[in-house]
């Protein structure tokens, strides 16, 4: 079945399978990918967005779709996605796929500019096990009473946006190359405004999505990840968890869902660090206009707990979790605990990050608060993939973000 195939091409094939740990692709797949031009690097170290490579082996389709602009990635490695989410055309804008976009509501919320109707369905499948899910929740002896105190009695709509503590409008199709799958309403965003963008970590690689478009936003997020690592040493004594994975198309169940929960111990982690210093709230955090000039920049709508009440918490923790050894005596810990907000806001800042934001998300309740179940349904059932982790080293990090993982054509839906 491989003779006369290049090599290079087999290298191709032989990464697919060690990162998917499946079967080897079909005669049709590998038959297509011989027909590649091989005048170029197609090492598995060089092939920028390994993860299309899984999902074509699951619908042929995508193959033809992303066949140029595959091409296109491996002669320019630097450029690792033709956006940030990855699919489709680099120098499309999604315009022409606007008027197939259709009104879509997902657990209890609207999708923003609507989806396309294969996502819808995506959508569809995924609530309808939510539903399941919460129905059997109601009919738990232990579990149920504890919903119905809040307030939380059936599996109507609003019912389940109050399980799954849904706080905003979901964001669907949004036109502009850059936009990755949005562009062509195969992507939505859950909770934008509290489920920001992070560095994750592939060993000591520090990656991304900011990683992939400059130096600058490169050094914004490991300073992000510094605090975020710094947060978790103090609070539960381990560095975050926030490694990214290449798993293509769902086939192991709670994969995501696991994932998840490691995200949100960070998050947690960050969340309980600030709060020794600061009064959280939940509001996007507004800053001056040179705040990333300064050398300890505070949010003006943000309040700072009496100083005598933030040295006894930081003196509590280095007591109970530390047993009193902790490099830092309480009051300079204080001091680092108030620099630590700007670096990690700034690397969530709400649009592009920049040295010195004016609006940015709120990392004094932590950086994500997707629920497990939510991301569970939407990726195993509903076949989606997940930003958090699921696009490698160079594109993960986007809590927010869900997307199909494909193109569809024009006609269809």
């Amino acid at each position: 079945m491989f003779a006369g195939i290049d090599p290079r091409v087999m290298r191709v094939v032989g990464a697919i399978v060690g990162c998917a740990k499946r079967e080897p692709p079909g005669p049709e797949m590998i038959a297509k990918i011989a027909e590649w031009p091989v005048g170029h690097d197609l090492e598995p170290t060089g092939l920028p967005d390994l993860d299309t490579l899984h999902r074509m082996q699951n619908d042929p389709d995508i193959l033809e779709l992303h066949r140029a602009e595959l091409l296109s990635k491996m002669k320019a490695p630097q450029a690792r996605t033709m956006s940030k989410n990855g699919g489709g055309n680099a120098t499309d804008t999604g315009e022409t796929y606007k008027p197939r976009m259709i009104s879509a509501r997902f657990v209890g919320e609207s999708v923003r500019a609507g989806v396309h109707p294969l996502m819808a369905e995506h959508l569809a499948a995924a609530e309808a096990r939510l539903a399941g899910e919460l129905a059997a929740l109601l009919a738990d002896v232990t579990e149920g009473p504890v919903l119905r105190e809040r307030g939380i009695t059936s599996t109507s709509a609003a019912d389940l946006k109050a399980w799954l503590g849904i706080k905003q409008q979901h964001t669907g199709w949004r036109e502009g190359k850059e936009q990755g799958y949005h562009r062509y309403g195969c992507a939505i965003d859950v909770n934008r405004d509290k489920n920001a963008w992070v560095a994750v970590r592939s060993g000591n690689k520090v990656g991304g999505e900011g990683t992939a478009t400059s130096i600058g936003t490169a050094q914004f997020d490991l300073q992000g990840l510094e605090v975020i690592d710094r947060a978790g040493l103090f609070m539960i004594k381990r560095r975050a968890e926030l490694q990214p994975e290449n798993t293509g198309m769902r086939d192991r169940a709670g994969d995501t869902g696991a994932a998840v929960k490691r995200f949100a111990t960070a998050s947690k982690a960050v969340a309980d660090y600030f709060a020794l210093v600061f009064a959280p709230n939940d509001e996007l955090l507004q800053w001056g206009p040179k705040a990333g000039e300064q050398d300890c920049p505070l949010p003006t709508n943000l309040t700072l707990l009496p100083g005598e009440t933030a040295i006894a918490n930081v003196e509590r923790v280095i007591r109970d979790v530390h047993g009193g050894g902790w490099p830092l005596a309480a009051r300079a810990m204080v001091a680092k605990i108030k620099a630590d907000l700007f670096p990690l806001a700034r690397d969530s800042a709400k649009g592009t990050i920049t040295k010195n934001p004016r609006e940015t998300k709120n990392p004094t309740k932590g950086f994500m608060d997707l629920d497990a179940r939510l991301a569970s349904a939407l990726t195993e059932t509903g076949r989606l993939h997940w930003g958090g982790c699921e696009f490698g080293g160079d594109q993960s990090g986007d809590l927010m973000h869900f997307d199909a993982g494909r193109v569809p054509a024009l006609g269809s839906g």
